[in-house]
């Protein structure tokens, strides 16, 4: 098999990030956007930013999946 196959099928058979995953990952950015993820230096205000906002609704979302 060639080497362009190989990457070809094993790209291929690489799983499509769940509804959940996506969700992790997009208040993972966001949290790092207003300081709140990695190092500890929140913005002045950032529970008023949309940012936390965002993030208050994937964690309801992320409870509804994780619990039913």
């Amino acid at each position: 098999m060639k080497q362009d196959e190989t990457e070809a099928s094993s790209t291929a058979e690489q799983p499509k990030p769940s509804e959940a995953d996506k969700l992790k990952q997009e208040k993972i950015k966001l949290a790092k956007k207003i300081g709140l993820w990695g190092t500890y230096a929140p913005e002045k205000g950032y529970r008023q930013t949309n940012e936390y906002q965002r993030i208050k609704e994937i964690d309801k979302r992320l409870s509804e999946i994780s619990n039913g």
